[in-house]
């Protein structure tokens, strides 16, 4: 995949907020919180730049790694 559209960051939005909600709920430390901020800031980026699609150069080694969810790949966790 060599772009995204606002629908696949809808969809990972959304993934990541039930992922937080989950979360909380039961107590884990892996909340999803900082991968919902980093699509939602890219989500508006392309709003604001009435971008339908971002090439995947333009996006941050975060933002692809959030939007790994997509792909099935279940969330890091962080070392300790």
């Amino acid at each position: 995949m060599r772009s995204f559209t606002l629908a696949q960051l809808e969809r990972a939005i959304q993934y990541w907020r039930r992922h937080h909600d989950r979360a909380r709920l039961h107590h884990n430390s892996s909340d999803g919180a900082r991968q919902e901020q980093l699509l939602t800031a890219l989500y508006g980026r392309m709003i604001e730049q009435r971008l339908g699609v971002i090439d995947i150069d333009l996006i941050t080694s975060a933002e692809f790694a959030a939007l790994g969810c997509l792909f099935g790949v279940p969330p890091e966790h962080p070392e300790t």
